[in-house]
């Protein structure tokens, strides 16, 4: 069994792994190892609990619950809202992490997670439309294919960053999320 919820400072360390984890994965030969290990558990926890406690950004959680109700903590995502934007809609959103555990990575959880995130983000904005930016490593392709696949775009910015061995460039990428009212079934 499974379910979403919003973090609370107890995940704060299992956060904090998945995020560790899943970085030093994703980015292995993508960037340079030291800009890697930059990302360790200590420092990952002290900035989640920060984020969390602070509450700098909304924090999701995909949790697994067993048959003997201990729980797993496997993905999690942030967002913020973003108050100057430079889209037409005044609801602009800015997701800034997502990340599933490695081995639980192909069954759809990233996708469910997602999908959670933009629910819930719809229901706040109420009848309105807003819109979701990212930012992505253009190297890394299984990222970039998987915000694609949920009707992500490029948009034509990008940062680079120069590091000693590397020059890494990160794209932004944009969503659009219309509001529409559901009917319900006749039969």
């Amino acid at each position: 069994m499974f379910h979403f919820r919003k973090a609370s400072v107890e995940d704060v360390t299992q956060i904090a792994l998945i995020h560790v984890t899943n970085w030093s994965e994703a980015y292995q030969g993508l960037m340079p190892e030291a800009y890697i290990q930059g990302y360790n558990l200590e420092r990952r926890e002290k900035l989640w609990h920060k984020i969390i406690s602070e509450s700098l950004a909304e924090v999701l959680v995909f949790e697994v619950l067993s048959e003997k109700q201990t729980s797993l903590l496997v993905g999690f995502l942030s967002y913020e809202k973003v108050y100057v934007c430079e889209s037409q809609l005044n609801r602009c959103f800015s997701l800034s992490s997502l990340y599933v555990i490695p081995k639980y990575q192909g069954f759809g959880i990233g996708r469910c997670l997602y999908q959670a995130f933009e629910e819930k983000l719809l229901a706040s904005v109420g009848s309105a439309s807003a819109e979701v930016r990212l930012w992505c490593l253009d190297s890394n392709l299984s990222t970039l294919n998987f915000y694609r696949y949920m009707v992500f775009y490029e948009t034509d910015k990008q940062v680079k960053e120069e590091s000693p061995g590397a020059c890494l460039i990160d794209l932004e990428m944009a969503k659009v999320l219309v509001y529409q009212e559901m009917e319900g079934e006749r039969f």
